[in-house]
């Protein structure tokens, strides 16, 4: 069995409500859950949250809302510590094989994606997965007394001339239930390379109104509306 879990508690200091506010129609966490519907291979979904609201959106929408204990839910939780509690209490652990850790605050993933991801980790055999997007090394710069280029300014390369790099967009985790110890990386990790658009995550105000602009940009393509057609990336 392969489980998507969507952890959503209910305290967010940049967002206030963020989980049940609504991005273009819907509440936000309604996105990840209709995504994780629409993914062909996986077979449960489960919504963490210490949120009424939020467990009566997931129940309306068809996943399973799971209360989520008040010492794990505050600003300091790990997400991991939600997972391991309801791995603990839930006898059906034993019959997980893959834990898909969905995040509410990355909705411009596609269920294409959350296939894709879910087909690379078992291909490779892997422990877990990683998605992230890809890059060029910024010009790093360091600050002390004064503001200052880690190499000298006449060192500068072109943009283009920089490697490129890859960063993680908190889109998709992917793990082993057998093996995972607290921890969603662990072990053989590989990557799942996505869109640049997808680097963009919903912490503050303004990452919401970007979000809001991203999702209608992308929302008249198939793949956003749970259609079979590729991607044509």
């Amino acid at each position: 069995m392969n489980l998507a879990f969507i952890p959503a508690r209910k305290g967010s200091q940049g967002v206030p409500g963020k989980n049940t506010k609504e991005l273009l129609g819907k509440p936000l966490i309604q996105w990840s859950i209709e995504q994780a519907q629409e993914a062909r291979g996986v077979d449960e979904i489960w919504v963490s949250s210490d949120d009424p609201a939020v467990l009566a959106i997931a129940r309306d929408c068809g996943a399973e809302p799971l209360l989520r204990p008040e010492e794990i839910s505050g600003a300091t939780a790990q997400i991991e510590e939600a997972i391991t509690y309801h791995l603990e209490i839930d006898e059906r652990r034993l019959s997980i094989d893959y834990i898909l850790l969905l995040q509410p605050t990355s909705p411009n993933r596609t269920s294409i994606d959350i296939e894709r991801a879910l087909g690379h980790i078992r291909e490779t055999d892997a422990d877990s997965l990683v998605s992230m997007v890809a890059t060029h090394s910024p010009f790093y710069w360091t600050r002390d007394r004064d503001l200052s280029w880690i190499k000298p300014y006449d060192e500068r390369p072109r943009r283009q001339d920089i490697p490129e790099v890859f960063q993680e967009n908190g889109n998709i985790y992917i793990f082993k239930r057998q093996g995972f110890r607290g921890d969603r990386v662990y072990g053989k990790t590989v990557s799942y390379c996505m869109e640049p658009d997808t680097a963009h995550e919903i912490d503050t105000p303004l990452d919401w109104l970007i979000m809001e602009q991203i999702m209608k940009e992308r929302h008249g393509d198939p793949v956003y509306r749970g259609d079979r057609t590729e991607s044509q990336r």
